[in-house]
C-alpha cells in the first residue's frame, strides 16, 4: 500500500518523479505507468458522470413488453417479409389476396406462403379464408407497438447536436 500512496502522490504532484534524498522512490516504467494510468483514470471517471446527450426514449423496455416486439422485429427481418407487409399494407384496404400478392415476387407460391405465415405467427397479419383464396390484414396495433420502440421522444433532440462525437 506504501507504493500505491507514493505513485498517487507523484501523480498528484505532491512528490517530484525524479528520486530526492531520502525519500527512498526509485522511478521506472513501472511506477510511471501506474502513475498515467490512475491520472487518466481519474479524469475519465470524471467525464463519465456527466452525461453528454439526452435520452432517445423515456423508459427501457419491460421483458413482458419485449417478448412479442422481439418476434415481430425477427419476423421483420427478412426483405422478402418486410416488402410483403409493406405491399399489403399499401393495397386498398390495406389487405391483399395471395394471388395478389405472387406476381410481385419471383418466388414460387409455397415460399410466399411460409413468409405470410411467419407473419401471421409473429402477429404482424391475420388471415381470413374466403372461398379458396386466403385474405391478409395488416395488424395496425401491431405497427404501432413496433413503432412506439422506434419512435425518438420529442425531449430529445433528433440531430443529436447536444452529443459529442
Amino acid at each position: 500500500m506504501a507504493g500505491w500512496r507514493l505513485r498517487r502522490q507523484a501523480c498528484q504532484g505532491e512528490r517530484s518523479l525524479t528520486p530526492t534524498s531520502g525519500c527512498g522512490f526509485e522511478p521506472d516504467r513501472h511506477d510511471l505507468a501506474a502513475c498515467i494510468d490512475i491520472c487518466q483514470y481519474r479524469q475519465m471517471s470524471i467525464q463519465a458522470e456527466t452525461g453528454c446527450c439526452a435520452p432517445l426514449a423515456t423508459t427501457p423496455l419491460s421483458d413482458v413488453h419485449a417478448q412479442p416486439l422481439a418476434k415481430m422485429f425477427k419476423a421483420l427481418g427478412d426483405p422478402v417479409r418486410l416488402r410483403l407487409l409493406s405491399l399489403i399494407a399499401s393495397h386498398v384496404g390495406a389487405q391483399a389476396c395471395v394471388c395478389d400478392i405472387l406476381p410481385a415476387f419471383d418466388l414460387a407460391q409455397p415460399t410466399i406462403s411460409h413468409h405470410l405465415k411467419v407473419l401471421r405467427e409473429a402477429g404482424v397479419l391475420i388471415s381470413e379464408r374466403r372461398g379458396t383464396w386466403v385474405y391478409y390484414r395488416v395488424v395496425p396495433q401491431a405497427l404501432q407497438q413496433l413503432s412506439s420502440v422506434l419512435v425518438i421522444d420529442p425531449v430529445a433532440p433528433a440531430d443529436g447536436s447536444d452529443c459529442e462525437t
